[in-house]
């Protein structure tokens, strides 16, 4: 477990550049809304793959690649929470590429912009950051557990069994 205030947890990450089938999930501690807790590779809006939680108490995934592009949902929850998301580029349409969960259930995402087929193969895209939203220049406050990433798309299944507490190690995608 990490726990982040004006710290953060950092390295470089390029196994996920310019894939089309990505996934992304972990716990986030969040004391009181209104404030950020923030994971992924967030150099720049425009060339972003990441999970924020956010002022506005809306959650963010975000998939940018070349021009800024999420989904996100309302209302937001204090506590420890699960929270994924699933990306496939292969399908058509911002629902169709990207889904969101919270606790292993799907939810509702709106989007802004149009859900990429590829994640970014940017250089700005490669700076894994755990406790810090770089594009917008914000610390996070919270803690975080059991992050993890995967080149495939989870099921449905699979994200449920970590919304359950199965650690990520234990989910091997078929996909």
């Amino acid at each position: 477990r990490a726990t982040t205030t004006n710290q953060q947890i950092s390295g470089t990450l390029t196994a996920h550049n310019g894939l089309s089938q990505f996934s992304m999930a972990g716990w986030i501690f969040r004391a009181s809304n209104g404030t950020i807790q923030a994971w992924g590779t967030d150099e720049t809006s425009t060339n972003n793959t990441s999970v924020q939680l956010w002022f506005d108490n809306k959650v963010y995934f975000n998939i940018s690649n070349g021009s800024a592009a999420y989904g996100v949902f309302s209302p937001i929850v204090t506590g420890w929470n699960h929270y994924c998301f699933t990306f496939d580029g292969s399908q058509s349409g911002n629902s169709n590429r990207l889904k969101g969960y919270v606790n292993g259930l799907n939810v509702v995402l709106s989007y802004s912009g149009t859900i990429p087929s590829t994640l970014s193969s940017n250089v700005s895209n490669q700076t894994l950051r755990i406790g810090r939203a770089q594009s917008a220049n914000i610390w996070s406050t919270g803690q975080f557990a059991e992050l993890a990433m995967w080149a495939s798309v989870l099921s449905s299944d699979e994200v449920a069994s970590l919304g359950k507490g199965f650690s990520p190690i234990m989910v091997a995608p078929k996909s």
